[in-house]
This record gives structure tokens, sequence and C-alpha cells, in this order.
């Protein structure tokens, strides 16, 4: 009977901590088929309000985002450390000329 009243209240409290969870920090919408999947791409969701960082992964709202321009791609960054590894890991590799670097702060 305690097991069975332990396991309750620890769902009770892993309930609320996730409804307190998704109120501070609401999840982020679904990203529309088009830019599903396509590598290369800023995997904007449906609202165009977020973009995805090449380095680290993560979503960060584009008028944020460090914003790096090169080949006529447009990449952008959760912060300028991501930038500068993902130049520097570039560079390295050969696949970056550099030459066409446009860099802006939205």
């Amino acid at each position: 009977m305690s097991v069975l009243r332990f396991l309750v209240i620890f769902l009770g409290i892993l309930a609320v901590l996730r409804w307190i969870s998704n109120k501070l920090f609401p999840p982020a919408a679904s990203t529309s088929r088009s830019t599903r999947g396509r590598q290369g791409s800023t995997s904007k969701t449906l609202t165009g309000r977020t973009v995805k960082d090449p380095q680290c992964g993560m979503y960060v709202a584009s008028t944020l985002a460090v914003k790096l321009r090169s080949d006529g791609k447009d990449y952008h960054f959760c912060s300028e450390r991501c930038r500068d590894e993902f130049r520097l890991h570039r560079s390295r590799s050969g696949s970056w000329t550099g030459a066409a670097d446009a860099e802006k702060r939205a």
C-alpha cells in the first residue's frame, strides 16, 4: 500500500512540475513540412519566428539571432561563440571561402 501511495504522490509531483515548466517555457511550434529535414536550411517554424543554429542545434528567435552570410547563404546562430566555432570548423575543413562574409546582428 505504501508503494502505491508513493507512486501516486510521485506522479502528481511530476505532473505539477511539467505544468509549471510549460507555463514558464512554452514548447516551440512544430516546423513546416517544406523546411523539415533539409540540410542547410534554417528550419523556420510555421510562424517564421525561430531559426535553428547549425552549430549546436538550438532554436533561437530570428530577431535575436547572430547572423552570418557567406556564399549567398544565410546562417543564424544562438550566440557569437557558436558563429565563431562554425566559422573555425568550416575554415579548417576547407569548405569556407570567408571572402564573402557579411556579419550583422538583428
